[in-house]
């Protein structure tokens, strides 16, 4: 979908405001499609509004620069995602799949607060408004921050260039991306839960047999080696027991939805990412594709061999072990405060 739109020589040009990281977006590179991430409190995002300004324009672009109060906080800072050239015609499109590609990455608080709205009529930019969008978190202040390293950042900008077009795709993987970016809005949590839930099983090619071939997919997709697709496959029986208690109205206790939650995330998030490598047109090639091997194997279904390793921490230790671990840490923090 085209969100840039044309209207004789008119031309609407958005640019949106990121916040939820801790890490420096402008570390991303998205020149191959003329993108560039600018902090919003930066000489370089002032530069760029400046840029927009003609002589025959006497906007002095003061609403604009509007998105650059609050946000002084570490935890606070606010990012823009902008078009180098805006006044080339060019897909919003574009622009949003760098947010959705970095959310797919690193599964996070990462959102658009603000979108500066502006108009392009025959060369001459003009700021029309400034939309505004309620802040989400899912945990307490500063919220699930976007983290990242600086040793991974050229395998991530390797990976932006080589798969980016592929967000693009409207079957299967669009909708596991949709499902996806569905979770982190929706209004209750029984509702991100299942949100997610329907990311994965868009996957799966059929209706027979959902959950069994379910399990087995993600473990061939996901799992480096044949431990941690069998910990991957345990997994999802327990995220699906849930999901089926939910969906069937019966009991289930509110405190392991919570749980579940964030590894559940970031299994979908290692899904898309190994959907977009594949690049399967439809998920009835995929299915057969693993069909033909076992636990450990993935490597063996494509020839892209380097894995973007993100999240692998909380798809690949069991479910039962974190409990243990919170158990464990309650029991100890109990004790201690008996001590005293």
């Amino acid at each position: 979908m085209t969100y840039s739109s044309i209207e004789g020589k008119k031309q609407q040009i958005l640019v949106p405001i990121l916040i939820g990281t801790e890490f420096d977006l402008t570390r991303f590179d998205f020149s191959f499609k003329d993108i560039t991430i600018y902090e919003v409190q930066s000489e370089g995002f002032k530069k760029y509004i400046d840029s927009l300004k003609s002589d025959q324009n006497n906007d002095d672009f003061s609403l604009a620069m509007q998105v650059r109060e609050g946000g002084h906080n570490e935890f606070d800072r606010k990012f823009a995602l902008v078009k180098n050239n805006p006044r080339h015609e060019f897909k919003y499109e574009d622009i949003l799949n760098v947010w959705k590609l970095l959310l797919i990455i690193f599964p996070s608080d990462l959102q658009i607060i603000q979108v500066i709205n502006l108009i392009n009529k025959e060369g001459i930019i003009q700021v029309s408004h400034l939309s505004y969008w309620d802040k989400r978190m899912e945990t307490c202040y500063p919220g699930d921050l976007l983290c990242s390293v600086e040793e991974t950042i050229p395998e991530i900008n390797n990976f932006a260039q080589k798969y980016f077009e592929h967000l693009n795709n409207k079957k299967y993987i669009g909708i596991a991306i949709s499902n996806y970016l569905a979770s982190f809005s929706a209004s209750h949590l029984e509702f991100k839960y299942l949100s997610l839930c329907i990311a994965l099983e868009g996957i799966i090619h059929g209706k027979a047999e959902v959950t069994n071939r379910l399990r087995r997919t993600l473990a061939v997709l996901c799992g480096d080696n044949v431990e941690s697709s069998e910990i991957i496959y345990s997994n999802v029986s327990k995220i699906y027991d849930i999901r089926s208690a939910i969906a069937h109205g019966e009991d289930y206790n509110p405190d392991t939805v919570i749980e579940y939650l964030k590894p559940l995330r970031a299994l979908v998030s290692r899904v898309i990412i190994e959907l977009l490598v594949h690049g399967f047109q439809n998920n009835q090639d995929l299915n057969e594709a693993v069909v033909r091997v076992g636990f450990g194997d993935r490597n063996r279904i494509y020839s892209e061999r380097k894995r973007l390793k993100t999240n692998i921490k909380n798809t690949e230790v069991p479910l039962e072990w974190k409990k243990y671990v919170l158990n464990a840490s309650t029991i100890i923090d109990s004790s201690s405060r008996k001590l005293h």
